[in-house]
């Protein structure tokens, strides 16, 4: 249906308002009937569509009514009911998006562990209910995995793109063990199906107690942090997003660990809010990263978060946030 059919149709909902409510809404129902096929091209479900041409349609039904002077009666008998279709539509699309969040993550646990001489654990936080970060800690029999990543965009299609990563890490992490080799594995995988434009960054942590070392791999993401003692260094320089080319290769970076040692891992959205520092979050992170990294991994996320929230002030976030907390015991 073009725009010539559909002003067409939306006129004679105009003139039945001519002949009384009780045509209005017959000629609406036929409208939407002839509407729906057209909508059912794209990617909403029938009920988000019959929602979405109640509520356009019954908005147009209303400036109709007002149109053709109708009784105020009338008028507030229909501004009720769309009052009352939009509440429905923006409860039900709410609940959904909390039902989404919920699920993802339960498909990100455990936030916590121990395992083979170390403690780790995360935390998110979502720009707009679902996020766009993700993460996953994978003990495997001789060592630890860690993979905290970052799809472009915000919201339910970064949230779904998302998923989709953390689903294939899973799957390869069950037999790839070296962080360069998975990113490398990975990104074959998303560029053969078809993913572009869309990217995701992401860091793959390795933990191995044998050789008391901590290997990482980046993808595009922020550089992790290694702290010890009073100490900073950052493991390795970040490689190519995955999804942007499928002959990207991956290298790993190793450094040796012993008992205090703490890695973090954060994604952009934690150094590139703004806040009452012009600077930005990254240096003051690093220092509060000194003051507390004797503490448990939950204990510095917790003061991570709390020097965090003093930063932004009132305003607004801008990104989704995760951090991520190693510690060598």
């Amino acid at each position: 249906m073009d725009l010539n059919e559909l002003d067409e149709y939306l006129w004679r909902v105009i003139e039945a308002m001519k002949s009384g409510v009780e045509d209005a809404f017959r000629e609406l129902a036929r409208v939407v009937s002839l509407l729906l096929p057209d909508l059912r091209k794209g990617t909403l479900s029938k009920a988000d569509e019959d929602r979405l041409v109640k509520n356009i349609l019954g908005s147009m039904l209303l400036a109709a009514a007002r149109l053709t002077a109708r009784p105020p009666s009338v008028l507030r008998w229909m501004e009720h009911r769309i009052s009352q279709e939009r509440r429905q539509w923006t409860k039900w699309i709410g609940d959904d998006r909390e039902r989404g969040a919920d699920l993802q993550k339960r498909l990100m646990q455990p936030d916590h562990l121990c395992a083979h001489g170390a403690e780790a654990a995360f935390a998110m936080r979502a720009f707009d209910v679902i996020s766009g970060d993700f993460c996953a800690l994978l003990p495997g029999p001789h060592d630890l995995l860690i993979a905290m990543g970052d799809v472009m965009g915000k919201g339910t299609a970064a949230g779904i793109l998302g998923s989709l990563v953390l689903g294939q890490i899973r799957v390869l992490a069950e037999r790839i063990r070296t962080p360069a080799t998975l990113l490398t594995q990975l990104n074959r995988r998303l560029t053969e199906a078809g993913l572009t434009p869309e990217y995701a960054t992401l860091v793959v942590a390795r933990w191995d107690p044998a050789a008391r070392r901590i290997r990482v791999a980046n993808a595009g993401n922020v550089a992790p942090r290694i702290f010890r003692g009073r100490t900073l260094k950052k493991p390795g320089e970040p490689g190519l997003p995955l999804g942007l080319s499928k002959d990207a290769r991956y290298l790993s970076s190793s450094s040796p660990a012993k008992a205090g040692d703490v890695l973090l891992l954060f994604s952009d959205g934690i150094t590139e809010q703004a806040g009452i520092d012009a600077a930005g979050y990254e240096l003051r992170l690093q220092e509060v990263l000194r003051s507390c990294h004797h503490h448990s991994p939950r204990a510095i996320l917790e003061a991570i978060w709390k020097d965090f929230d003093t930063f932004v002030g009132a305003n607004r976030l801008t990104d989704d946030q995760t951090l991520v907390v190693l510690k060598i015991e």
